[in-house]
């Protein structure tokens, strides 16, 4: 499965003077203690396998920072009467960075180290505009509304890069030690989509390989078209499903059976494997694959494919057939993780998308890391 460990590091130097205080954050005069977050991506838990995320998976354009009391009640930053800290890692000039530096990826805070205990902090890298105004908005309050609220309902577009990114965590004296010296607080950023690599290993000899002339194609079907914020522990079915664009799958010219292809995609976190969801009616989002051969006559004729009437049977010796398959994702699949699924065309599959030869595959899941 695919985990994304960020870490954020709170650091507490030089104390502030703020004009106005909110009752949640008691701060006085000339302390020591500021309060600097660092986004980094490193390891600091150890696993076996791990998927490095490219540099696009690792982008951040945005972070925004939050914190909320003991009740669950978002918390306005005293003097700025705002509920959240942008960061903007693109147009905002260097003052906001740790030395003045964006390297640093340390960012300032206006608290002091005292302020974060026993409050929760949640961290959203690459927030949609959309959704920050909503999070200044007074029916959006609490821990609880935040994580039902989703960055996106997609209709045909692919999820992609820079990736929404969220992280929450209850800060305790272990994280501030020491509240009047500097001090880290690591969070687990989790991406808040998945990463899947389809791998179609072609060992059916009758199949065209790739050229300008004959192309195959992917369509990815009844996939969930909802991105939300936090992880969905509850989510039990899949709320919008959405088809993506047929795509042109870009094969290798190699001859079968050394043939491969890889498609890559981002998708959103759904579960129907609880046994309250009727798996007889309630489907798994699915790829179909539409891949040219030529079958050659004899070969049509004992599948029962036959040629038009306006033809003959030696087109089957030099015409391509669309040949149709339908790849069946997993019942469940877990944001921030990272899937491959390897599926093997081994013989025909069927002339109509309604009756599409179905594919069985193995697939392995590692974390994403990075």
């Amino acid at each position: 499965m695919i985990k994304n460990f960020a870490t954020i590091i709170a650091l507490f130097a030089v104390g502030l003077v703020f004009a106005a205080c909110e009752k949640d954050f008691n701060i006085e005069e000339n302390r020591e203690g500021r309060l600097l977050v660092s986004l980094a991506f490193d390891d600091y838990k150890d696993i076996e396998v791990k998927s490095i995320g490219t540099i696009e998976e690792r982008q951040v354009n945005t972070i925004d920072v939050m914190f909320f009391n003991a009740a669950g009640n978002k918390i306005k930053f005293p003097g700025l009467q705002k509920y959240a800290m942008l960061y903007d890692v693109v147009n905002d000039d260097n003052s906001k960075w740790k030395n003045q530096d964006k390297s640093t990826n340390t960012v300032v805070l206006p608290i002091l180290a005292e302020n974060a205990l026993s409050k929760t902090i949640i961290v959203i890298a690459n927030l949609p505009q959309s959704l920050r105004t909503r999070l200044e908005e007074d029916d959006v309050q609490t821990v609880t509304q935040i994580k039902a609220l989703f960055a996106q309902q997609n209709a045909i577009d692919d999820l992609g890069t820079p990736l929404v990114m969220f992280a929450e965590k209850q800060v305790t004296a272990v994280d501030i030690p020491n509240p009047d010296q500097e001090n880290t607080i690591r969070v687990l950023m989790e991406r808040a989509v998945a990463k899947v690599d389809i791998i179609l290993h072609y060992e059916w000899n009758k199949l065209v390989p790739d050229n300008e002339f004959q192309r195959g194609y992917y369509t990815m079907k009844d996939f969930s078209g909802t991105t939300y914020l936090s992880p969905q522990t509850t989510l039990k079915n899949i709320i919008k499903r959405i088809e993506r664009p047929r795509t042109i799958i870009q094969r290798t010219t190699l001859p079968v059976p050394q043939a491969t292809t890889k498609i890559t995609a981002y998708i959103n976190e759904y579960d129907l494997e609880d046994p309250y969801v009727n798996t007889t009616s309630v489907t798994s989002p699915y790829i179909m694959l539409e891949l040219p051969a030529i079958l050659g006559k004899d070969f049509a004729k004992s599948i029962g494919i036959f040629p038009p009437p306006a033809g003959g049977e030696e087109e089957f010796n030099t015409t391509p057939i669309t040949n149709f398959y339908r790849l069946v994702m997993p019942r469940k699949i877990v944001r921030n993780y990272h899937y491959t699924i390897h599926a093997v065309i081994f013989g025909a599959g069927a002339p109509t998308a309604e009756g599409a030869q179905l594919l069985t595959f193995n697939f392995t899941v590692v974390p994403w890391e990075k």
